[in-house]
């Protein structure tokens, strides 16, 4: 949808807020309009047909059978009239006009706003190899974990594709469940670039003990078949790796097509200045959202569940003209076997790593990271309350 030259007119004043993408940054902020005293119509606008839902369970508990679809509920379906937020599933959108605060749906409806929030999130990449293949996943929704499932039910082995934490995690899923798994990564080790050297190898130990298998330095060259079903992966090197079922697990990508004729700049994710604005009247929050950080001097694009509250309280702040929240510190966790890891900061590949103190047993760490006495983040496994007592002493936020 070409952005076309339009005036802005006394009926914007009292158009919606409208918030695209109905994950949790959607919900989280429409919480905090309400919460922040906002009194605006507010339209919150899903692709999925389903209610809103939590998506980090989906590699762990909903995997292991541990949570249903209940337990993944983000808010009570009473929420949207109590809150009177205008819920609108199974709606598309194709693109926006910005000058004429206007979004398109797949329906070839659309609806003026005052204010947009983009927060589509991103969608699981995947190999071309891999496509219409029977038994052979990506994860990034309900449907895909409830499909995973069931094979995994009937399953004896499985391969992972990518030792990142989503990899990781649907490994652990699946050796709970006496699935054989056989992890293939190209780089040399587990969460590449995301973790220390000690972290890494710490948690490759972790998995082998659970009797996962890796194979580094190698990619996945042909998914066998037989028929449309999955049978096995040939890697790179001509071996072969035989499965019932394969996850793809090699990262994610935004969800910003509909936004190509925005004139809105999409590269990686929707660039946003430090408080989430992408332009006039339109922000971004969440997976999608590529913020400004003033310490670092440059965009990040964080696809960890809490920020995705953070960057709704900031928005919500900025559309209420209340006072903005205080700078949150980047956390996330993954939790693997019995091991939660959490980071809290931002680990930079050029980081020094620092131990400071571990379980002779090997059942959890603290450390830090960070260039001589400057920490850039604190991190540990199964740490508790030791990690939270670092992040005061080490981080100012």
């Amino acid at each position: 949808m070409t952005t076309r030259a339009a005036a802005s007119s006394d009926s914007d004043a009292t158009a919606p807020i409208v918030v695209v993408g109905a994950a949790a940054a959607g919900v989280a902020v429409c919480k905090s309009l309400r919460a922040r005293g906002s009194r605006d119509q507010i339209i919150l606008i899903g692709a999925e047909e389903c209610l809103p839902y939590d998506r980090p369970p989906l590699s762990k508990e909903v995997l292991s059978g541990v949570k249903s679809w209940d337990d993944l509920q983000l808010v009570p379906a009473s929420f949207f009239d109590e809150q009177q937020v205008d819920l609108r599933l199974g709606h598309r959108a194709t693109g926006v006009d910005t000058a004429a605060r206007t979004v398109h749906l797949a329906d070839g409806s659309s609806v003026r706003y005052k204010d947009l929030v983009v927060a589509t999130g991103v969608r699981a990449r995947t190999l071309s190899a891999a496509v219409g293949i029977d038994g052979v996943h990506t994860l990034r929704n309900y449907d895909d974990a409830v499909a995973l499932s069931k094979d995994l039910a009937g399953a004896t082995s499985l391969v992972v594709v990518g030792a990142g934490f989503i990899g990781l995690e649907v490994a652990a899923s699946a050796r709970r469940l006496g699935v054989e798994v056989t992890v293939v990564e190209p780089a040399g080790s587990p969460m590449p670039g995301r973790v220390p050297e000690y972290v890494s190898d710490r948690f490759q130990r972790l998995h082998e003990q659970h009797g996962v298998r890796f194979r580094f330095g190698r990619t996945v060259a042909e998914f066998r078949r037989d028929d449309a079903r999955f049978t096995g992966a040939v890697l790179d090197d001509g071996s072969e790796i035989a499965g019932d079922v394969a996850v793809v697990a090699i990262g994610s990508t935004p969800n910003v097509e509909w936004l190509a004729d925005s004139g809105l700049d999409i590269t990686n994710g929707v660039v946003c200045d430090e408080r989430n604005r992408a332009a006039d009247n339109v922000f971004a929050i969440g997976d999608v959202a590529s913020v400004f950080d003033p310490e670092l001097g440059g965009h990040l694009r964080i696809e960890h569940r809490l920020t995705a509250n953070a960057h709704a309280e900031t928005v919500a702040a900025a559309l209420t003209g209340t006072e903005p929240p205080a700078r949150a510190t980047p956390y996330f966790w993954s939790d693997q076997f019995d091991a939660k890891l959490q980071v809290y900061g931002i680990w930079s590949k050029d980081a020094e790593f620092e131990l400071l103190d571990s379980d002779p047993d090997g059942k959890w760490f603290t450390g830090r990271a960070g260039h001589g006495e400057q920490t850039s983040a604190v991190m540990g496994s199964s740490a508790g309350g030791r990690l939270v007592r670092l992040r005061r002493q080490y981080l100012s936020t």
